[in-house]
């Protein structure tokens, strides 16, 4: 499974924006980023050449704007990105044997029941993106 644990909170809402549009300008990709707060539109034309130079998303040009759509499906950021955090509160045994994520006095009251719901979350938006 490739590997997109480094994708960054602005990277992972273009993508959203072009999951849930199909495809999109660079325009209306800031226009709907610009809705949840401050983003430049040259921000968001730098991020998308990044996602584009991995092979992420792919362009094409409609009259002088260029159309971006994502080339990574929504299911398997979610499974990649969940395999890591999961990775990371629980170690394989051949790796760290023994060692613990979090120590259960770090734990605040309410923490598990929130990771409990957003693993619920998680698991219906990877069944939803099928």
């Amino acid at each position: 499974m490739p590997e997109y644990g480094d994708l960054t909170d602005l990277q992972l809402m273009i993508l959203s924006v072009l999951w849930s549009e199909r495809e999109a300008t660079i325009g209306a990709i800031h226009d709907r980023l610009a809705a949840r707060g401050p983003v430049s539109r040259k921000t968001v034309a730098t991020i998308l050449s990044r996602l584009e130079r991995r092979r992420l998303v792919a362009r094409h040009v409609e009259g002088r704007e260029g159309v971006y759509r994502a080339r990574v499906a929504k299911r398997a950021v979610l499974r990649s990105r969940a395999a890591k955090f999961l990775g990371a509160l629980f170690p394989p045994h051949g790796h760290l044997a023994g060692a613990r994520a979090l120590d259960p006095s770090e734990v605040d009251p309410g923490d598990v029941d929130r990771l409990v719901a957003m693993l619920r979350q998680l698991q219906r938006e990877v069944k939803d993106a099928k």
